[in-house]
């Protein structure tokens, strides 16, 4: 009887483990299909509310909102203005000033305001005082300066602006300054030579090149005058003259004073 009851008991545990494997799997899978899922979820894209325009479409903007060919009858250019996120470009028109403001194309309505013109590269939003300005002439006189810029016009991300400002501030700044090393005269840009440290020697001159010949005085300068000898030096000693040369010859006297 007792023998029995084990062997119910073992058969009942080997059920339970067979069940529990699958479910095991099953949970196993389900991790592994979310990780793949999350890995296949797109990039978070840059908000277009963070876009801001680079330095450097200056000259684009005067060229689309300011065209060589000019402008309708009645419309002049006032002027243009970029910050940061935005441009206005301003145009005086019948006694007003009519101006409009440059913004990101996926930023939307301004207030509730829709633009009263709308490319690939930006909105235009018409000011408050422009109320009323019928600016299809001026935008058909834009049209190609409008499709310039579809291509032309940029937006960056803040953060790539201040890396572009980090690199143009490293291109711009002066090189370090350069060391000479002891002994070899090799420029060295690590770091300047010990205190102390002997002053560098100039290298031999190379076989076969001629001796350094020594400046020739100014006309009118004093003759060099050598050093003297050092305390305890031996006297200076003539050159031996060369065989066959002649032999050196003394100057004559000075003549003796007149007698009074």
């Amino acid at each position: 009887m007792r023998a029995t009851i084990v062997v119910l008991f073992l058969v009942l545990a080997l059920a339970g483990c067979s069940k529990s494997a699958p479910d095991a799997a099953g949970a196993a899978g389900g991790a592994g299909g979310a990780a793949a899922a999350a890995d296949d979820q797109p990039a978070t894209q840059p908000d277009s509310e963070g876009m801001v325009i680079p330095p450097g479409q200056e000259a684009l903007l005067l060229a689309v909102f300011s065209p060589e060919g000019g402008l309708p009858e009645g419309w002049t250019f006032a002027g243009a203005e970029v910050a940061r996120d935005t441009a206005t470009v301003s145009y005086s028109v019948g006694g007003k000033t009519a101006g409009l403001v440059l913004r990101h194309p996926d930023r939307g309505p301004k207030d509730g305001v829709k633009p009263v013109f709308q490319n690939a590269a930006f909105g235009l939003y018409a000011t408050e005082a422009a109320a009323g300005v019928d600016f299809s002439p001026l935008f058909a006189k834009l049209q190609p300066g409008f499709d310039r810029a579809a291509t032309d016009w940029k937006w960056v991300t803040p953060k790539s602006l201040a890396r572009r400002a980090e690199i143009e501030a490293a291109a711009s700044a002066p090189p370090p300054p350069a060391y000479v090393t002891p002994g070899g005269g090799v420029p060295h840009k690590d770091e300047p030579p010990a205190p102390g440290a002997p002053a560098p020697v100039a290298p031999p001159p190379a076989p076969g090149a001629p001796a350094p010949v020594a400046p020739a005085s100014a006309p009118g300068a004093p003759a060099p005058v050598a050093p003297p000898p050092a305390p305890g030096a031996p006297a200076p000693v003539a050159p031996a003259s060369a065989p066959g040369a002649p032999a050196p010859v003394a100057p004559p006297p000075a003549p003796a004073p007149a007698a009074q």
